[in-house]
């Protein structure tokens, strides 16, 4: 285990938030039993001696959900099963020692898209990219190896891509589905889903260090969705900024306010004629 930081902003993040609390903070352990590099040996047992030792919990299945959202990356090299923290480097300032070793862990290949618990068909439209390694025969399973979308029947059309999202790996994109936009559209109905998607993919594109992965785009969009409920409309600009008064209808309202005032005077109210004789 190492020494590590964590800053302020990790106890808002939204997405960690839809996280279970042990599953945040077997995050956190994570980055202490890291090398320099953000990697480690995908061993589910192993971690869960390390960091959850007194816990009745399913660490496997939380290692899945970060690996779902994003926030780990894992993959297989040969015989290696690995775990590899995305953005490292970026929170961690590694110093001492450790600063002149490297990891002794393969990095992830550039073409490597896929991860050791993710199944078929999870996360539509995501690129398939091909793997290295040694090839098998027509019809052999990869070891380790699972597509990120399920393949389409031969006969049937392949779905219309609405928008392509660039992801956090290099010259890797995510590509969003009609059909899985129109889900989105289904799951908000009370918000221009289509426009929203917009943003966020120009939001990608203008802010790529924290652009997310192909996997964890599609919890991503739901979170930004979900948010884009939550904020109040914004005024049109003919509230902010009403037209002015014809000179006709400010007549028309002067008129309005004398005959107003005219009518509320007290009326003085005069005694019949016998009555005045009377008296």
């Amino acid at each position: 285990m190492r020494i590590r930081s964590i800053k302020p902003e990790f106890f808002k993040h939204e997405e960690l938030a839809d996280l279970e609390p042990l599953a945040r903070l077997l995050f956190i352990g994570l980055w202490c039993l890291a090398d320099c590099e953000g990697r480690m040996l995908d061993r589910p047992r192993r971690i869960k001696v390390e960091v959850l030792p007194y816990d009745d919990c399913d660490v496997p299945d939380m290692l899945g959900a970060l690996d779902q959202w994003g926030f780990i990356s894992r993959y297989v090299v040969g015989e290696v099963r690995v775990i590899e923290i995305v953005g490292f480097k970026k929170h961690q300032r590694i110093s001492g020692k450790e600063k002149d070793y490297c990891s002794n862990l393969p990095e992830c290949p550039e073409d490597y898209e896929g991860s050791t618990r993710e199944a078929p068909g999870k996360h539509p439209g995501a690129s398939q990219m091909p793997r290295k390694g040694k090839e098998r025969s027509k019809g052999e399973e990869r070891k380790g190896s699972k597509s990120c979308a399920e393949p389409a029947p031969p006969d049937s059309p392949p779905d219309p891509v609405f928008l392509v999202f660039p992801t956090a790996r290099k010259n890797v994109t995510w590509d969003l589905t009609e059909t899985k936009a129109a889900e989105y559209q289904d799951s908000f109905p009370g918000l221009d889903v289509f426009a929203e998607l917009r943003k966020a993919r120009q939001w990608s594109i203008d802010h790529p260090r924290k652009r997310k992965t192909a996997r964890g785009l599609p919890g991503h969009l739901t979170t930004w969705l979900s948010n884009a409920c939550d904020r109040p409309a914004r005024p049109t600009s003919q509230q902010r900024y009403p037209k002015p008064p014809t000179q006709s209808e400010v007549i028309a309202e002067m008129a309005r306010e004398a005959r107003a005032e005219e009518n509320a005077r007290p009326q003085l109210r005069l005694a019949p004629t016998n009555e005045r004789n009377t008296k």
